[in-house]
């Protein structure tokens, strides 16, 4: 359970770091002013928990399956950051 937990955060975290965080913020706009893809992709914590799920895996996977965790990690960035706009609208 511990170890569900921390994944949990691990992806949110790292998902809530590229899509809002003002330290990556000139290079996200820099991506996002060469692809349309990329505006969507990091403007959207599912899209990007996604793929942030992706290279989880690679460092330390909590399934045995690339395509299970990047969609646990897309819902959990998704629900995280749904639970996050509820408490606190004005972020």
């Amino acid at each position: 359970m511990e170890l569900l937990l921390f994944h949990m955060l691990i992806y949110y975290g790292l998902t809530a770091i590229i899509v809002d965080s003002k330290i990556v913020k000139p290079f996200r706009e820099y991506l996002k002013s060469k692809s349309e893809f990329l505006k969507g992709l990091l403007s959207c914590y599912q899209c990007t928990g996604f793929w942030v799920g992706a290279l989880i895996f690679l460092v330390m996977p909590y399934t045995n399956f690339i395509l299970l965790d990047m969609i646990f990690s897309s819902a959990t960035a998704l629900l995280l950051d749904s639970i996050r706009e509820k408490l606190n609208p004005n972020w």
